[in-house]
């Protein structure tokens, strides 16, 4: 016997086939990519039917693929949407899917149902514990493990403990429901409602970073999906996400920070990572008038140490919720304000935004002057060092960050020391002296695999390769910076492999493979605009740029070097051409 429901039967010898939403497409889908997909076919089936001027366009493929991926895959949304386009674009629709329930609800005879009555359904099948525990859940804008879910979900006298089976597929507490679903990983079974919580557009990489517009009637700048609304609406909310989250979601990253640059480095990375639907509401409610601007400045903070934003690539991001909650905490204490703002000055300095860099390092300057701790000079001389290197390519740059490196030792702070390590050995390769850069780039990377930190690892391959291109074997270097880069992009490093790309066209120019370093030049240039980075803020790397572009320029002429350069501009898989994979040119 085969059955449909919306909740398994729980009959013995009941086998339970999950039916998932339609695929969505890609974020950044093309359009014949969009159009193979299976949530995009049924809204062009159905507005054939209902809007007969519909048609996917150049013009609109973006806002419909946007428009798919936020109604979930849902065959139902997808129909009501596609009614809707008789009298809305789907840019319109989109505007207004802030409340979806009032927007996706009975609009012909042919379509009765509603999506919140499909959801009222759901809500109805289940029982007092469950609809507790749907409703508690609903804070979460992203996926949430069990720890979250009993932080957010207090049992009542005389229940059961929330436990993993809850959020089995096969279980009908949840799944069973059809609101909720699981999957598995190392550590342990991670559930989700059915929403997607749309994470910023490529532009969240810029510098400044703007969130998108606020959909109508919402209090966040990127709207919860159908069953998260189901869940807040039943629980009397407004909707709003990331409420019941800031205590449980600061607790992750503020664990990743005093754990950072040790064995479990890559995996709360990681986590972080999963965890960043969530992270991006209760920081976009701490910012709000309920909520709590030093809690949120507290999250931005521990992203900022454990290098959240860069190995996510989302340095606008932080810097854009560093200096919100910043703003928002005028009376914070002098420490705690000293400390905070130099995360804001780092990001823009690694930016290349020198102006804004030197404004908000002479604030924490200001700040920091008449604090007298053991952790305040360290902080200041590492700034000062980095100032020194990165904007201004000054040799005492060596010497400042070496005295940092000291300092923060002296405090025990091993992870920012491995940083300052980062940085005086990038310094000593640049304007050191051939031992002393040698002997540096092979500290940094020692440093790292002793404390088997994997990110800052893949980080002291790269120094040791900067060292060896510019004072020893280019040829070794080849080898380094590859590794380098294999070990960034297995591990999901979005930041690392911008430089190892660019590094490694340094390296093929001077070891004479001209056309290959012109064509990473391109590639190299196209990560670097993704990320928002601006090279010519970067004095020693900006001028490695140029020394290795005019050799190009020189040695393969003009019109050769910008034919490759362009052919490297126009791959869609920059890495995989920099680690020797055939160049997947648009």
């Amino acid at each position: 016997m085969l059955a449909t429901s919306r909740q398994g039967l729980r009959a013995p010898g009941e086998y339970l086939l999950p039916v998932p939403p339609l695929g969505v497409p890609r974020q950044r889908g093309a359009a014949p990519s969009l159009t193979r997909c299976e949530a995009v076919r049924l809204l062009a089936d159905r507005a054939e039917a209902c809007a007969p001027h519909f048609r996917i366009t150049a013009g609109n493929q973006e806002a419909v693929g946007r428009l798919c991926r936020r109604l979930d895959g849902i065959p139902l949304a997808i129909e009501l949407a596609a009614v809707r386009l008789g009298t809305l674009s789907a840019e319109e629709i989109l505007d207004r899917l802030g409340d979806r329930f009032r927007l996706l609800s009975t609009t012909g005879p042919h379509h009765q149902r509603t999506l919140r009555g499909v959801v009222d359904w759901s809500h109805d099948l289940c029982d007092e514990r469950e609809r507790r525990l749907w409703a508690g859940v609903s804070v979460f804008s992203g996926g949430f493990d069990l720890a979250a879910a009993e932080a957010v979900c207090p049992d009542e006298p005389g229940d059961e403990t929330v436990s993993c089976a809850d959020f089995g597929p096969a279980d009908a507490s949840c799944a069973g429901a059809s609101w909720a679903d699981a999957a598995g990983g190392r550590r342990g079974p991670r559930g989700r409602t059915s929403w997607t919580c749309w994470p910023p557009s490529s532009r969240s990489r810029c510098s400044p970073w703007t969130p998108p517009a606020r959909p109508p009637g919402t209090g966040c700048w990127r709207p919860c999906g159908s069953t998260a609304r189901g869940g807040s609406r039943r629980r009397g909310g407004s909707g709003r996400c990331g409420g019941g989250t800031a205590p449980t979601t600061g607790r992750c990253p503020r664990c990743a920070a005093a754990q950072w640059f040790g064995p479990g480095e890559v995996d709360w990375l990681s986590r972080l990572r999963r965890e960043s639907p969530n992270l991006r509401a209760a920081l976009d409610f701490s910012v709000s008038d309920a909520g709590d601007a030093t809690a949120g400045l507290e999250i931005a903070a521990n992203l900022t140490r454990t290098r959240y934003w860069f190995f996510s690539s989302s340095l606008g991001e932080g810097r854009h919720w560093l200096t919100r909650t910043l703003d928002l905490t005028p009376g914070a204490p002098r420490p705690a304000a000293h400390l905070r703002s130099r995360p804001r000055a780092w990001i823009a300095l690694c930016q290349g935004d020198q102006p804004a860099a030197e404004r908000f390092l002479a604030r924490a300057v200001r700040l920091g002057g008449a604090v007298e701790d053991g952790v305040t000079p360290a902080v200041l001389a590492y700034m000062e060092g980095a100032f020194a290197f990165l904007v201004r390519g000054e040799a005492d740059s060596v010497a400042l960050l070496a005295r940092a490196r000291e300092h923060f030792r002296a405090c025990g702070q091993t992870g920012d020391a491995h940083m300052a390590t980062m940085m005086w050995a990038m310094a000593a390769a640049f304007l050191g002296e051939r031992e002393a850069a040698l002997a540096a780039g092979r500290e940094y990377a020692a440093e790292a695999e002793a404390h088997r930190a994997g990110w800052a690892h893949s980080w002291g391959l790269w120094g040791m390769g900067l060292a060896e291109l510019r004072h020893g074997d280019a040829h070794r270097s080849l080898g380094l910076f590859r590794d380098s880069l294999r070990r960034q992009w297995g591990i999901g490093d979005r930041w690392g492999p911008v430089w190892g790309v660019e590094a490694l066209a340094w390296a093929a120019a001077a070891t004479g493979d001209h056309g290959r370093a012109a064509r990473l030049m391109g590639a190299a240039a196209r990560l670097l605009r993704a990320t928002g980075v601006a090279l010519t803020g970067l004095k020693p790397l900006h001028d490695a740029h140029i020394e290795a572009e005019h050799l190009l320029r020189d040695r393969l002429g003009e019109e050769a070097y910008a034919a490759a350069y362009a052919e490297g501009a126009g791959t869609r898989d920059p890495v995989r051409l920099a680690l020797g994979g055939a160049a997947a040119v648009r």
